[in-house]
C-alpha cells in the first residue's frame, strides 16, 4: 500500500513537472502585472511566439476552472510594494485592495498602464494567473486599486501580496 502511495505520488509529480515544462521551457515568469493577449477555455490553444507565455489560473480558489491565458512578457510591472497592501470593503460585498507601489514599479506602471487602458491585465503569483482586471485609466502615481475581486480571491490576493 506505502509502495502504491509513493508510485502515485512520483506519478502526480512528475506530469505536474512535464505540464509546466510543456507550457514554459527554460521561462521564469516573475510575480507582476502583465497584459492579457488572449483567455482560453478549450485547453487545446499553445504558444510558441516569443515574448508570450502560456498560464492557467490559480486553482486554489478557480476551483474547476480550466480556462489558460496568453500574456506578454516582453512588458510587465514587477509586483515591487512599499509596505503591505490594504484590504477594504466595497458597498457590494467585494473586497478592494490598496497597494502601493516601489519608485521603480511606479515608473514601469505609469508606462504599462498608459497604453493598455480597457485592456485585461493579469496579476501573477508563483507562475500562475492570480486575478485579471480591467485598465479604467493610467496609473499616474504610487498608490493603485484593485476592484471587483470577490472574497475568496480578494483574500489569496492580499496573502499572497502580503508575502512580497
Amino acid at each position: 500500500m506505502k509502495k502504491a502511495f509513493l508510485v502515485m505520488l512520483a506519478l502526480v509529480l512528475c506530469y505536474s513537472c512535464k505540464e509546466q515544462a510543456q507550457q514554459q521551457p527554460g521561462l521564469k515568469i516573475e510575480d507582476g502585472f502583465y497584459e492579457v493577449l488572449y483567455i482560453d477555455s478549450t485547453g487545446a490553444v499553445e504558444t510558441k511566439k516569443p515574448g508570450q507565455a502560456l498560464l492557467g489560473l490559480d486553482t486554489v480558489f478557480n476551483t474547476g476552472d480550466r480556462r489558460q491565458v496568453i500574456i506578454d512578457v516582453s512588458d510587465y510591472v514587477p509586483l515591487e510594494m512599499e509596505g503591505d497592501p490594504k484590504k477594504e470593503q466595497q458597498t457590494d460585498a467585494k473586497k478592494l485592495l490598496s497597494v502601493t507601489l516601489s519608485k521603480n514599479a511606479t515608473e514601469k506602471m505609469r508606462r504599462f498602464t498608459a497604453t493598455r487602458v480597457m485592456k485585461h491585465v493579469a496579476i501573477v503569483i508563483d507562475g500562475k494567473v492570480i486575478t485579471m482586471h480591467k485598465v479604467r485609466e493610467a496609473i499616474n502615481g504610487p498608490g493603485l486599486q484593485i476592484t471587483r475581486c470577490d472574497d475568496n480571491a480578494c483574500e489569496y490576493l492580499f496573502v499572497k501580496m502580503k508575502q512580497q
